[in-house]
């Protein structure tokens, strides 16, 4: 049997049962509820009555004090049904008369004479009524007739009856037996009725449900007899209808499925053709245009160092700052393409955060004074645990930003602690973001100008790389902010106890030559950018030998009697051996008093993995020119802490 069928039954069952059941409960209940108060008015106006006989029998009694006169009306009275006993007693207490088996509640009533009549309710009722002796004497009260009389009433004694419930228990229990046998009756005779009515509607509608089961099950050859008429008809008629509709429907769906899964995969492989095309055209275009951009970066920083006219000058720092717009929107791009690859891979170390700082007001501090804003950073001696270069790249945007739109007012930078974490809180009196804005303005290429985006103010990706370096670092990053009242954005650190570990070098910049006789073997396929990098190292003071090729830096190195202490390689070298490959064989040949230095154009996240797992430092065209001095003088300084040793040493 199917399970709809017996649901389908009971829910007949109980409309045709429901309401004659209803109707009995209600009608019982009506007719029990009046019947039994009947009964307890009955008996109780009964037991009123023979208590009052008793107070009309036992006023002569009391008074005279003939106890066998008031236990003959006692005892008339005790015998009655329903009575349990009968208790008369004096006011004074001298007369006490009982009849029959009167509880300790009546003997107590009896104790306290009343004035007036009442009913006790209980387990046993009593019913209390005061015996009274009526006189008749002269009105004295003042202004009275002369020969008017009042009826003086005395009580003298009590009157206590003790009824019982039994038999009204019993009868009640009767009426309830009744009412049920009369329930029991009448809802079989409606379930009797309710069945053989709706025997003739659930068959039908069984095989309704079971055709509309195979239908969704996919089979869409059911179909029902008309045997019946009227609403059961209609409805195997109409489910007939739905199963050659769907059929038909299932048809036309299953040869548009086909058609679009062909368009679909006809769009897909030409989004797939396009998407790798955009790639390598993206790949190549992004290789060739940091390229030039390197070159440029490192033949103005060279130029800059040299003796110039003020005009001349002036000129230089136009283009400076015109390469280091460029540099900053490729370094934007660049990072964004490691986040959406997912390549960032964070290296915490516990470091001093105080330096960090100073690094940045040294940077931004110059740049804020000459737009006539103040700024401020709170000097710190707390240590945090977190990746340095990571968390300078966050600050330098965020303090970027505050620069950038930030036209009066005050710009402050500090570390507060809050519990386990640092807050880095920047603070300034810029323009503010709109309420509307602050869900969107961590997303990428999005600048708040009424007027769009400016491009002397970059793409619009600082934030959107704060907010993917924040994750990637799981450090919180938090905002308040007043539209023309400023912002506070606040990053949550987590702080530890200060070690005696020496940081990694600082990326500092310094005007002072940096290299003296330092060698450096500088391998690069391209013309342009090899010479104008070996043309910078030489400004630098350092002894630097510029190779186009894997080949002629090979036979350089075998030809020269003193090893460099330096190889800064490109990744791409046009042949069939890459950078990463060539330094792997200087490292075997040269051995690991050398720094190996990869240096790359491509923002290919498979290069920067090779170049982690080999422990080689990655420098991205174009490269920085602070970048490259802070690289130099880190190898100056173990090419020193080298010497030192070794002449300590005898051996």
């Amino acid at each position: 049997m199917n399970l709809r069928g017996p649901d389908i039954g009971a829910r007949v069952l109980l409309v045709g049962i429901l309401p004659a059941l209803v109707l009995a409960i209600a009608l019982s209940a009506y007719f029990i509820s009046a019947r039994l108060s009947d009964l307890e008015r009955h008996s109780r106006d009964r037991a009123l009555v023979l208590a009052r006989q008793i107070v009309a029998n036992a006023e002569f009694g009391l008074l005279s004090g003939n106890s066998g006169s008031l236990r003959a009306a006692a005892n008339n009275v005790a015998y009655e049904p329903d009575v349990v006993g009968v208790v008369i007693a004096a006011r004074d207490g001298g007369l006490t008369v009982m009849a029959g088996n009167p509880s300790t509640a009546a003997w107590r009533a009896a104790e306290r004479v009343p004035a007036v009549e009442g009913v006790v309710p209980g387990a046993e009722e009593l019913i209390v009524l005061p015996v009274q002796r009526s006189e008749i004497v002269s009105n004295d009260e003042p202004g009275s007739p002369a020969d008017s009389t009042v009826v003086r009433r005395e009580t003298i004694g009590v009157v206590v009856l003790e009824r019982s419930h039994d038999s009204l228990v019993a009868r009640r229990a009767d009426l309830l037996w009744a009412s049920v046998g009369i329930l029991s009756v009448v809802l079989i005779s409606a379930a009797v009725v309710a069945v053989r009515i709706g025997r003739g509607v659930i068959l039908p509608i069984e095989e309704a449900a079971a055709a509309v089961r195979r239908i969704g099950q996919g089979d869409l050859t059911v179909r029902l007899g008309k045997d019946h008429g009227g609403v059961l008809g209609d409805l195997a008629s109409g489910v007939n209808e739905m199963a050659v509709r769907l059929e038909s429907a299932r048809d036309q769906l299953e040869q548009r499925v086909a058609e679009a899964t062909r368009l679909y995969r006809q769009k897909k492989e030409e989004a797939e053709s396009a998407n790798q095309a955009k790639s390598r055209f993206l790949a190549v275009a992004s290789h060739d245009l940091r390229q030039p951009v390197h070159a440029l970066g490192m033949f103005a920083t060279e130029l800059a160092q040299h003796h110039h006219q003020p005009d001349d000058r002036r000129l230089i720092a136009q283009i400076e700052r015109s390469i280091e717009a460029l540099e900053n929107l490729l370094d934007a791009l660049l990072d964004m393409s490691k986040l959406e690859a997912g390549t960032v891979k964070p290296e915490r170390v516990a470091f001093p955060l105080g330096p960090l700082l100073q690094r940045v007001e040294q940077h931004y501090a110059p740049l804020a004074r000459a737009k006539g804003v103040r700024m401020r950073v709170r000097p710190c001696t707390r240590w945090v645990e977190s990746d340095p270069l990571l968390l300078e790249r966050i600050l330098n945007n965020l303090v970027s930003n505050a620069v950038r739109y930030t036209e009066r007012g005050a710009i402050h930078l500090a570390a507060r602690r809050r519990g386990p974490v640092l807050c880095l809180e920047l603070r300034d009196s810029g323009i503010g973001i709109p309420a509307r804005a602050r869900a969107t303005i961590f997303q990428a290429f999005v600048q708040l100008h009424a007027g769009g985006r400016r491009n002397s103010e970059g793409l619009g990706l600082g934030l959107a790389i704060v907010s993917g370096l924040a994750q990637v670092l799981e450090h919180p990053i938090r905002l308040r902010s007043e539209e023309a009242c400023g912002s506070t954005f606040t990053v949550e650190v987590p702080w530890v106890a200060a070690t005696d570990m020496v940081p990694r070098p600082a990326l500092e910049r310094s005007d002072l030559p940096v290299a003296s006789g330092l060698g450096v073997l500088v391998v690069d396929d391209d013309e342009l950018a090899c010479s104008s990098l070996a043309s910078l190292l030489n400004s630098w003071d350092c002894q630097v030998v510029g190779e186009l090729g894997m080949e002629n830096a090979a036979a350089w190195l075998r030809a020269q009697k003193r090893l460099p202490d330096l190889i800064v390689c490109d990744c791409q070298l046009g042949g069939q051996v890459n950078g990463v490959e060539l330094l792997d064989a200087f490292n075997r040949e040269l051995g690991p008093h050398c720094t190996y230095v990869l240096i790359t154009g491509d923002a290919n996240p498979a290069i920067s993995a090779e170049a982690r797992k080999r422990g080689y430092p990655m420098l991205y065209k174009p490269v920085r020119s602070a970048q490259l001095r802070a690289l130099v003088q880190y190898v100056v300084a173990q090419r020193d802490r080298r010497l030192a040793v070794s002449s300590v040493d005898p051996a």
